[in-house]
């Protein structure tokens, strides 16, 4: 049996974070799998185990994925929309992957849906399935020492000055802006890295969703900002860590203390522990 993860080239960590959560399920990795380009030909045979979780996606004409591909369909999210690359396209990801190749999803179910729109939208074309939740919540526990560290990750200037204001000191800064021609190597270190350091720290103030949701898993106190971005892509974080909007967060409204914040919601818990059950019994000892 071989074994892939999903391979990606866009301008957001967040992505490889979600192959990091993956990962860990897989005994070897012998392919990279774009998720853009999962069509393009793979040499040899047999089935390839793939967890095909994450945000589908800027380049629906690739879809279906390539026959070789053995999926497993969980923390499933297909946009209604996209951003320039859609425009130049003039396909919407949902009508070709709920549309032309709505068969695909409905031969290889059940599909676990990210969010509730996504699960909505699956059970209207009548696709099994069901709301698993993001795979990043089942990342283990990192042997990274706790300090008393405060962490921003892509906050506006506004919301920075109103960070350290609270604290009364500078926080780390970070982001999870890269490059979209950086090697997949590459991008797995800084996205490790990252995740060692929110492992660390005392707490973590973002607007990202692939920050918040693994700071659950890490067990490191997360306040997500929502800036105004659509409430389905973002709502698992809306569901399950502590959140605010910007403008309750710029008025100092959402009763947050980042210098001793609260212990983080356990609600996740349920959806990590059947999420990692289900991508266990995908990748059965036999396949190992």
């Amino acid at each position: 049996m071989e074994f892939g993860i999903l391979r990606h080239d866009t301008d957001n960590l967040g992505d490889e974070i979600q192959t990091i959560a993956a990962r860990q399920f897989m005994p070897r990795v012998h392919h990279l799998v774009s998720r853009e380009m999962a069509n393009r030909s793979i040499s040899g045979t047999g089935p390839i185990k793939v967890i095909m979780n994450g945000w589908f996606m800027h380049h629906p004409r690739s879809w279906p994925p390539h026959p070789r591909i053995d999926p497993l369909f969980v923390s499933f999210h297909v946009t209604a929309a996209g951003g320039v690359r859609r425009l130049l396209t003039r396909t919407r990801p949902r009508d070709l992957i709920l549309g032309r190749h709505l068969g695909y999803l409905k031969a290889h179910g059940p599909v676990g849906a990210r969010d509730r729109d996504t699960l909505s939208a699956l059970r209207a074309k009548g696709v099994d399935s069901y709301y698993s939740g993001c795979l990043t919540l089942t990342l283990p526990p990192r042997r990274a020492p706790r300090s008393d560290q405060v962490v921003a990750v892509d906050l506006s200037g506004p919301m920075l000055a109103e960070l350290e204001r609270r604290l009364g000191r500078k926080p780390v800064i970070v982001t999870h802006a890269i490059a979209a021609d950086v090697a997949h190597d590459e991008r797995a270190r800084q996205a490790e890295a990252l995740l060692d350091l929110y492992a660390g720290a005392s707490c973590v103030v973002t607007t990202r969703l692939h920050c918040a949701l693994p700071c659950l898993a890490l067990g490191t106190p997360v306040l997500f900002v929502n800036k105004g971005d659509a409430n389905a892509r973002v709502e698992p974080a809306l569901d399950l860590a502590w959140n605010c909007t910007q403008a309750q967060f710029l008025a100092g409204e959402d009763g947050y203390d980042p210098s001793n914040p609260p212990p983080n919601p356990e609600t996740f818990r349920p959806l990590a522990a059947a999420l990692r059950a289900r991508c266990e019994a995908f990748i059965s000892p036999g396949d190992s």
